[in-house]
């Protein structure tokens, strides 16, 4: 690992049930060796759509667009209020190597 370099992730929740799931809550923590970069946070469907811009907080109007996410310490946060069967939503960050 090289300090200061850039490490993106993107974190990925699929509905595998046969029926709408609600008030979707997923989380991630990330490594003690990374920090979170302010700002960075994007939401969508896939991975490759999450281009939403997201704010770092949990309680603003971008939490129902229609994923929410927010960090808090080292922990990722993405919300929804349903995702239907089948279906995923993404939320991308970037981290920086201590």
């Amino acid at each position: 690992m090289i300090p200061g370099a850039t490490v993106e992730y993107c974190v990925l929740v699929k509905n595998t049930g046969d029926t709408v799931a609600n008030n979707i809550r997923a989380s991630d923590s990330i490594p003690d060796e990374l920090t979170y970069a302010s700002g960075s946070m994007t939401s969508g469907v896939t991975c490759a759509s999450a281009t939403t811009a997201e704010d770092d907080d949990s309680s603003s109007a971008d939490e129902s667009d229609p994923i929410g996410a927010s960090i808090e310490g080292a922990n990722i946060t993405m919300t929804a209020d349903s995702l239907d069967s089948g279906a995923t939503m993404a939320v991308k960050f970037q981290t920086k190597i201590n």
